[in-house]
């Protein structure tokens, strides 16, 4: 082996390490949520946590494989205020770890402002759970207490 195939195996060695090894790090640190049966509205416990009202209620079912039905929320701080900041915030029931995990897949696949709407996903056990607008002060508020169940 002369030289500069050596520099070339070294170089690609070196470079496929400073990618993969964060890569590795990341997916042993954040694992996929476990489908899980999760009983009662968490989304509803979690906005009491977080000192927010949910002003209201309306079913939904999302027209992806597995999807169950689910709830649709307007969450704010007051009801009554019509300035208040409000979110809209969106629960999705899937018969299955697969139909769940693959309905999470499509939406990260899309482009945002192409076929992905701008908001944020967050896996609650068997639930989907969608808000928008993701960079509202309520959201921040909410989603540490959604975490938790």
């Amino acid at each position: 082996m002369n030289e500069k195939s050596l520099v070339a195996v070294v170089s690609v060695i070196l470079v496929a390490a400073i990618v993969m090894i964060p890569v590795g790090i990341a997916a042993l640190l954040h694992q996929a949520e476990p489908y899980r049966i999760v009983e009662g509205e968490p989304l509803r416990e979690a906005a009491e946590a977080a000192g927010l009202r949910v002003c209201n209620v309306t079913d939904t079912l999302w027209n992806v494989p597995g999807a169950t039905g689910g709830t649709a929320y307007v969450i704010s701080d007051s009801c009554t205020d019509p300035d208040a900041e409000t979110i809209r915030v969106e629960v999705q029931a899937f018969d299955s770890e697969e139909s769940r995990d693959a309905a999470l897949r499509t939406y990260l696949s899309q482009s945002v402002g192409r076929a992905r709407p701008v908001g944020s996903l967050i896996v609650v056990g068997q639930y989907l759970v969608y808000v928008e607008p993701y960079d509202s002060d309520l959201f921040k508020r909410l989603a540490p207490e959604l975490k938790k169940k």
